[in-house]
């Protein structure tokens, strides 16, 4: 974090490459100051244990990896040697497709950033494996004692400790999740609220008497104890008190994901105008933790991917992509929806090993 001004960084996803039986990430780090200048490149997700980088603990993890027999393509040149071609195989691939990870730090002009080898030994650390799918046991190791020979074996003068660590890909245990919902005035988020939790937990309300305080209710959903805090409409009129409120509400919840919510068909204006209201309350730093729940309260589920390019991509590349749909309307409840995202706010929670949001700076 030392060209971050100790902030965490931010991942966006620079660009991805296809070369014959192999896949290269291009992985974009900056500082957080630096959001307007890189929006346009989107966020690299870090709510999925299996993505091929994340910053965890201030340091990043990235998983370069080798995937056999799951692939029924393989990339080959044209003939000009521009442009690459997918060619389905007749049989299981015999080949490895490897996944390289490359990472761009962008810093201030002038700044170099400096580590020698002895910098890279004091921060080793010994990973046990999870699933292993191939390997080859005249090479690797899955040893802690074995991972200590060899560091001895390539630096004889090496004293310290090795650390270990686990995959992230063995399970963080999810027994709660905790829940803001925000968004405007007239949106839909008490009965947004009541749909999660499958009980009359709110009171919905019209545009004009919507919920005027936060407050916050617990029920078992899908075998995770989910607590969802309903908070007032946020918009260019709302007082200091409100967003006070809104403040304690999210600094005594600790929540584990802010769902920010929008009506389907609400025009781009609106969206953003919920954008700004939320960063004003909330700061940059609550798009790490956002997802947009898009609502509904027809028979019919809209499209989702048209609703997703009608929501804008400024909104969605701030939040990652994270995007759901939901049917708010009691009569027309879909479990399936729920229950999508139940699990996929617990991936989350599992890649960032429990951690919570709260606002550093209230009003």
């Amino acid at each position: 974090m030392e060209f971050c001004s100790g902030a965490p960084p931010i991942m966006r996803v620079f660009k991805t490459s296809l070369f014959k039986q192999e896949v290269q990430y291009s992985v974009l780090v900056h500082s957080p100051a630096n959001q307007l200048l890189f929006s346009r490149f989107p966020l690299l997700p870090d709510d999925d244990p299996d993505a091929v980088c994340t910053y965890r603990d201030g340091r990043f993890i990235w998983r370069p990896e080798a995937m056999c027999g799951t692939h029924s393509y393989e990339l080959i040149c044209r003939p000009d040697g521009n442009q690459m071609d997918a060619q389905e195989l007749p049989a299981r691939p015999p080949f490895y497709v490897w996944d390289h990870v490359a990472i761009a730090l962008h810093v201030a002009n002038g700044q170099v950033l400096t580590f020698n080898a002895d910098r890279l030994r004091q921060n080793l650390s010994f990973c046990w494996p999870d699933e292993v799918t191939a390997r080859n046991d005249e090479e690797d190791f899955d040893d802690f004692e074995d991972a200590t020979n060899l560091v001895k074996c390539l630096w004889p003068g090496w004293r310290l400790p090795l650390e270990e660590e686990r995959s992230l890909l063995q399970r963080y245990t999810v027994s709660d999740i905790r829940l803001v919902l925000v968004g405007r005035p007239g949106v839909g988020k008490s009965s947004t609220g009541n749909a999660i939790l499958g009980r009359l937990a709110f009171s919905p309300g019209g545009p004009s008497s919507g919920t005027s305080s936060c407050c916050w209710q617990s029920e078992w959903v899908f075998g995770h104890q989910v607590t969802v805090a309903d908070t007032p409409g946020l918009s260019e009129t709302s007082s200091d008190a409100v967003k006070r409120d809104i403040s304690t509400c999210v600094n005594m919840l600790r929540p584990h994901a802010v769902l920010l919510v929008v009506r389907v068909g609400s025009s781009t204006v609106e969206d953003l105008a919920a954008v700004r209201q939320v960063e004003e309350v909330f700061g940059m730093d609550v798009w790490r933790y956002t997802r947009i729940l898009c609502t509904y309260a027809n028979p019919a589920a809209p499209d989702i991917e048209t609703q997703r390019r009608a929501t804008g991509p400024e909104l969605l590349f701030r939040v990652g992509y994270r995007y759901h749909v939901l049917n708010n309307n009691p009569d027309h409840w879909d479990g399936q929806q729920v229950y999508d995202l139940v699990q996929a706010v617990a991936r989350m929670v599992m890649a960032k090993e429990g951690e919570v949001y709260s606002i550093r700076n209230t009003i």
